[in-house]
């Protein structure tokens, strides 16, 4: 075959103008178009090696600052620093590789998928007839003809050329149950725009595809490493969201749906991953999006190792030139102010918080795959979820059975169950909901209710459809939309005939000549006698027919799906029916559907917005049934926005204000659920999304909470960061709380260290410029560090205020900040009253007098612990401690122990001669130091006070 790509393009084009005539390919022609456009196969990103996600997650940058430390340790012989360093290290990267460690199950179940062979019709040459072979679906390419049969996966995108009585169910893409018909649209073309739009949008995703697969091993490394992404371009793009497909349109199938009945002949446009399946496969199998706590954990850590890198140069070079040390002396002092600055427990606290948090969620019916989500949990605003199983049951119920006129009626009832009984060529969701109607009314007569005239009807009703043997039925297509059978009844004496029809009310009235008397509904006819009699009916006219649409729109805006109902006598030598005997029928009413809200729904929404987060409703479904279960459901709405006004927002720019505004996102496909998400994300929010069908799987991992259910679609578990035991918002709600409670807990042990660590940032440089010796030890600080470090263990079990819990709180890395300055510096006022006191009360002026240099550290490291663990009750509360609000117990227990061991230190053998304690402390310093902490906590008290006022928040 000839390679020369100039000659295969211009056999392309001219086939693509012999498919337009409906040709199907040759074999040559397929093998030319399958080198231009590739397999039809899905092209994911390449799995991150394991060492890769290693070092990346090795080279965090407060991983980063540890290691800077831990060998600077080594180096000066400090071996104790070292492990213990070391040790944080390991557990804080082993911890980090386990998270991002994750198997790509998404992107494999959803693979599976995706049928292994197809049978397409081609020629063997231009002359040859054309016929059936089977192929495996990777050769499959544009403008191949492919044969469609009931329970087989449609292998590509394509337009129907030929169907007889089509169905196929969307809801890998829609999530919706109910089969969709599809057939040859005569009336639509695609036009020259779509035509050329589409093919610019597969250019540039495969020419994107092709610099992807080009990318090295070396440049995917250091990618990795940095932190960047292995893709060019953005998650979603733009071309890849618009989909010009229309998954209603009733003439295009789609990669990964499945053949329900019927056949078709199908024209493949779009494979592989130019295909809407390819797509959303594409997307699943990026890499997760960094989420909310996620960036603000790493800019903290940033801001760690910029505060320490800029503090101790100035302290070496203070110590080396003012106080007169060696260089290791002020080298190892120094080091050990970054040690004392360094929150090496930050990783510890964390995950030890999140997991406490991920076993108070068990108990909640909520399964935690990914620790961090907790907190993201609690930090949602929006919560973005499906409609079908999370709002509503997910199951089709006949809600009611009406006259043409609105009332009660026993007559569409009966006859919509004999059709439905006796067709059998296509049992959908809609009959099963009939049947299940004459169930639950059969279980309930069981269980003692007092019988009715329904109740009687429906259990007597296997003995009412005996009365009749099917003669013949029309089954469904998409010209007539309805289905027939031909009856005959056994208990009348002349063994009438009646041919029995529903389906979409439009076409149910155009063949309708009559309709029942309004007089006689619902009161004269029983299960004995199901048919209106010729004097029961009157003609249909203008104004009956009007009167009835009415009725059929007050149905449908209220969001219930509606099935029309007709008979008519038939001949009774009639052995078969045809579509021509479908005419001068009897309209007897309308059969009412609905997927009902679940039970506990309100309570939820009501509970959810008292937490002031804001719901939308992403679905697959029509606008006006997603609105009335929203109204059912006593939702506000503030703007329902469908597909097209996604689309047309995204072209002018106003996507971000179009997702402010809305409520209701209807006739979504998979990856505009994501977007919603996406550009959600992008406007400042945190947003959780519920979700349990594969078309929710991209808008799942998109978001920064993606929330399933331990009965969804395997995809979905695999891509959701919580997975409920409970399909139910109430479960959420209650996750919330446990999040943000979690979000607290860790957020209090961040406000304590990085304020106490930058007061003594000042203290330590004020130390170091007026002091001649070293006012600390570096085995004083590490102590200090490790003491204060533990005496908030406790903190994951420490209780918080209620108003806490009432509003989302958002990882904001500049408030951190703001805290840090604001209430970091009010320590060092008390760390300089202690030098003073020392330096000018006790003459501690010569560093040669070893005694009182001894004394002035140990006070020094007494006060510095008693009163940085006392900050652990001040900052957990913006309240006044122990009055207003009192810490959990194991927390009071942890800091009393550390304050207690912080006296009794320089009395305990060994270590007061290890780490070189004076004693005994004079009693003037215990004096002094009751007035240092009851002013400390005084002073710490304003400081809140006025943090409150100025910032207008604590965390």
């Amino acid at each position: 075959m000839a390679g020369d790509p100039s000659q295969i393009e211009t056999r392309v084009q001219i086939r693509d103008e012999a498919d337009r005539e409906g040709l199907p390919l040759t074999s040559d022609e397929a093998a030319e178009l399958l080198l231009k456009h590739g397999p039809n196969t899905i092209v994911t990103e390449k799995r991150i090696a394991w060492y890769m996600i290693l070092l990346q997650a090795l080279f965090h940058p407060f991983n980063v600052l540890l290691i800077i430390i831990a060998i600077s340790s080594l180096v000066a012989d400090e071996l104790s620093t070292t492990v213990i360093i070391s040790v944080m290290i390991l557990i804080s990267t082993s911890l980090r590789f386990y998270q991002e460690w994750k198997s790509e199950g998404a992107v494999n179940m959803l693979l599976k998928l995706i049928t292994k062979s197809v049978t397409v019709i081609r020629h063997s040459s231009v002359e040859a007839v054309p016929r059936e072979m089977s192929i495996p679906s990777e050769e499959l390419v544009p403008g191949d003809h492919v044969v469609l049969r009931p329970g087989e996966l449609v292998p590509a995108d394509g337009t129907i050329l030929l169907s007889k009585v089509f169905f196929v169910s969307q809801s890998a893409l829609t999530g919706e149950a109910l089969p969709v018909g599809k057939y040859k649209d005569e009336g639509r073309e695609e036009t020259e725009e779509e035509v050329i739009q589409r093919k610019e949008s597969d250019a540039l995703r495969t020419k994107r595809l092709s610099k992807h697969r080009k990318m090295s091993t070396f440049q995917r490394f250091c990618r990795v490493v940095l932190g960047l992404k292995l893709s060019p371009e953005s998650q979603l793009d733009q071309k890849g969201f618009e989909m010009k497909e229309d998954l209603a349109c009733p003439d295009h199938v789609f990669m990964g749906t499945q053949v329900i009945t019927g056949m078709a002949t199908v024209k493949i446009t779009r494979t592989g991953p130019n295909t809407l399946f390819g797509r959303m496969a594409e997307v699943l199998s990026k890499a997760q999006p960094v989420n909310n706590f996620q960036q603000g954990v790493k800019r903290l850590s940033w801001m760690f190792f910029l505060v320490t890198a800029l503090m101790l140069p100035p302290v070496f070079l203070l110590q080396y030139l003012l106080v007169g040390a060696s260089w290791k002396q002020a080298f190892i002092f120094s080091l050990s102010v970054a040690v004392g600055l360094t929150p090496e427990m930050l990783p510890m606290i964390v995950n030890a918080t999140l997991a406490k948090g991920s076993v108070e969620m068990t108990r909640n019916l909520c399964i935690v795959k990914k620790l961090d989500a907790i907190i993201n949990l609690g930090a949602i605003d929006v919560l973005c979820t499906d409609k079908t199983g999370t709002l509503t049951k997910s199951v089709v119920h006949l809600e009611s059975h009406m006259s043409p006129y609105g009332l009660e009626s026993y007559i569409p009832l009966q006859l919509g169950f004999l059709n439905s009984y006796f067709q059998s060529f296509l049992q959908n969701p809609l009959d099963s909901a009939i049947t299940a109607f004459y169930d639950l009314m059969k279980e309930s007569n069981r269980a003692g209710d007092t019988p009715s005239r329904k109740n009687i009807m429906i259990l007597e009703s296997t003995a009412f459809a005996k009365r009749f043997s099917r003669i013949d039925e029309l089954p469904f297509d998409f010209t007539r939309r309805r289905i027939s059978v031909l009856l005959a009844d056994s208990a009348t004496a002349d063994e009438k005939i009646y041919l029995i029809c529903k389906g979409a009310v439009e076409e149910m009235l155009s063949v309708c000549t009559k309709v029942v008397n309004t007089e006689i509904i619902g009161t004269t006819y029983t299960h004995k006698v199901a048919f209106p009699k010729e004097t029961d009916v009157v003609p249909l006219n203008d104004e009956l027919t009007e009167l009835i649409n009415v009725q059929y729109d007050s149905y449908t805006m209220r969001g219930q799906r509606l099935l029309g109902v007709a008979f008519k006598s038939m001949p009774s030598d009639t052995k078969a029916a045809n579509a021509g005997d479908e005419s001068d029928m009897i309209f007897v009413g309308f059969l009412c559907f609905v997927d009902p809200p679940k039970e506990t729904i309100k309570s939820a929404l009501v509970e959810l917005q008292k937490r002031r987060i804001e719901i939308k409703v992403l679905t697959g479904d029509a606008p006006n049934i997603c609105a009335s279960v929203c109204e059912q459901i006593e939702l506000p709405i503030k703007m329902v926005v469908t597909s097209e006004d996604l689309i047309a927002a995204e072209r002018c720019g106003q996507l971000e204000e179009l997702v402010e505004r809305g409520t209701i996102f209807s006739k979504l496909t998979p990856l505009q659920k994501s977007l919603v998400v996406h550009t959600l994300k992008k406007n400042g929010h945190v947003v959780g999304f519920m979700g349990d069908g594969i078309n929710d799987a991209p808008a799942l991992k998109e978001a920064d909470v993606g929330i399933s259910v331990d009965n969804g679609v395997d995809i979905c578990r695999e891509s959701a960061d919580v997975i409920l035991l409970a399909k139910d918002l109430n479960v959420v709600s209650d996750g919330i709380i446990i999040g943000r409670k979690t979000y607290v807990n860790t957020i209090k042990y961040i406000a304590m260290a990085v304020s106490s660590n930058f007061g003594n940032v000042f203290s330590v440089l004020f130390a170091s410029m007026w002091l001649p010796y070293e006012p600390m030890r570096s085995k004083h600080l590490l102590a200090q560090n490790l003491l204060y470090d533990f005496s908030q263990i406790g903190i994951p079990w420490d209780t918080v205020d209620d108003e806490l819990l009432m509003v989302p709180h958002k990882w904001k890395t500049k408030s951190i900040i703001w805290f840090m300055v604001f209430m970091g510096p009010w320590s060092t006022v008390f760390d300089i009253t202690t030098f003073c006191f020392m330096y000018f009360w006790y003459d501690i002026k010569d560093a040669r007098d070893v005694r009182k240099v001894q004394l002035f550290q140990t006070t020094w490291f007494t006060v510095g612990l008693l009163t940085q663990t006392l900050i652990v009750h001040m900052i957990r509360t913006a309240k006044i401690p122990l009055f207003q609000s009192t810490a959990s117990w194991i927390l009071i227990c942890s800091t009393a122990f550390v304050m207690g061991l912080g006296l009794a230190l320089p009395y305990i053998p060994y270590v007061s001669d290890e780490l070189e304690f004076y004693q005994p402390i004079p009693l003037p310093v215990y004096y002094f130091l009751v007035a240092v902490l009851f002013g400390y906590c005084v002073a710490a008290n304003v400081a809140k006070f006025l943090y409150v006022t100025i910032f207008k928040e604590w965390f």
